[in-house]
């Protein structure tokens, strides 16, 4: 392990409130307890900010495991059932975005652009730390918003690989959806449980916008 002692292996990470920019935008991630140079203990601390923010997200922590390029290959059939089977949403019910024009490289400035929103400017930086932000809900199309959503926590043994991992995720299904789609035993044999808590929760209806600091954002039809 080169850099295991030089580098941060034991703190989390500062929260990030650009993190809320993912709503629209799952995240399918794994690492290693050990991984000095992707810092293995940073990624429960994202996961818990995503779970904060309602992003759907996928995260494998491989426990006691290193930087190794392996770990890309066991993860590979994760992504290929729920990362890869998925379809853009060009237009999405419900748009979050946070604009802040210090992260963005002075070459490439930000323009407050995604792929859901456009034209999103600063209204008053002092008021606001120099950020805009925008959380706006189709009131036409708030049928179209999830309704459930399910948490998964659990540990998962493969035993032909012999390693265990911790499983992580939010998604936006019923838990009968989810007991339906969660097959890692398909996808890949030889997983089992050896435990697993999926927490089910109803989403609020949503039928107003909120915006801070922003003039009124166009929305990309």
């Amino acid at each position: 392990m080169p850099y295991i002692f030089t580098s941060d292996v034991t703190g989390g990470i500062d929260a990030n409130p650009l993190l809320l920019n993912l709503y629209n935008l799952p995240v399918f991630y794994s690492i290693g307890t050990l991984d000095e140079f992707g810092q293995g203990t940073q990624g429960d601390p994202m996961a818990d900010q995503l779970e904060g923010f309602g992003d759907e997200y996928l995260y494998l922590h491989y426990l006691l495991r290193q930087h190794e390029g392996r770990i890309e290959q066991d993860f590979l059939p994760f992504t290929n059932a729920l990362a890869y089977s998925r379809t853009l949403v060009r237009d999405p019910p419900r748009v979050r975005f946070r604009f802040d024009p210090a992260v963005y490289s002075e070459k490439i400035p930000g323009d407050g652009s995604a792929y859901w929103v456009s034209g999103m400017a600063v209204r008053d930086a002092a008021a606001s730390a120099g950020a805009a932000e925008i959380d706006v809900t189709s009131l036409a199309r708030a049928d179209q918003l999830p309704k459930h959503q399910v948490i998964l926590d659990g540990l998962f043994l493969n035993t032909a690989r012999a390693y265990i991992a911790r499983i992580r995720g939010l998604f936006r299904l019923s838990p009968e959806e989810f007991a339906a789609m969660w097959q890692p035993a398909i996808w890949e044999p030889n997983w089992s449980a050896l435990s697993m808590n999926v927490t089910p929760s109803d989403l609020q209806a949503r039928t107003s916008p909120t915006a801070s600091s922003c003039p009124p954002p166009i929305l990309v039809a």
